[in-house]
């Protein structure tokens, strides 16, 4: 996931989504090809590495997500922590310690975290209020957006979300 305008490591598409300044709507073409019910675990099962772009979370699902994939990298688009460095850099460590008080008694995702397999980040110098999914595992890709941010509430089917799934659609993952 993109934390500034060099990152050649980061999926096209996203980083378009992020750094374009030209005030122009960006539009992505789908075709409907059906629906279905799910849950966040359904969504999420037989891959290995999530990425979200958010413009808000919440600890506990974080926390599963964390459960459930070996690597976890959410971006946070959030207007009132941009700016000042210092404050990015406090808002990174409250969802750290958050994220650490919750999970007592499951050592795997402190040491997840203390080795990097969870990144939590904060979006410098722009907003982004996008939702944007990327799963990746041994053989699928899956790409999700919509209005759902990355919370349990948005997951958890007790509010109307919209939720559009790509699996396996190349041009959807670049």
């Amino acid at each position: 996931m993109p934390r500034s305008k060099k990152d050649e490591t980061s999926s096209p598409l996203l980083q378009d989504a992020l750094l374009d300044d030209t005030g122009k709507l960006g539009i992505v073409r789908a075709r409907f090809e059906g629906f279905e019910k799910s849950s966040f675990e359904d969504l999420i099962s037989g891959y290995c590495s999530l990425k979200v772009l958010t413009y808000s979370s919440s600890i506990p699902i974080i926390n599963r997500a964390a459960d459930e994939m070996e690597l976890l990298e959410v971006v946070f688009g959030r207007a009132d922590i941009l700016g000042e460095m210092a404050s990015y850099l406090h808002y990174q460590e409250l969802l750290i310690k958050d994220l650490i008080s919750v999970t007592r008694g499951k050592d795997h995702i402190k040491e997840k975290i203390d080795s990097g397999a969870i990144k939590l980040l904060v979006v410098q110098e722009i907003v982004s209020h996008e939702k944007l999914f990327l799963l990746e595992g041994e053989h699928h890709t899956r790409v999700i957006t919509g209005s759902a941010n990355f919370s349990d509430r948005a997951f958890s089917g007790a509010q109307n979300e919209s939720y559009v799934c790509f699996d396996d659609d190349p041009a959807a993952w670049e």
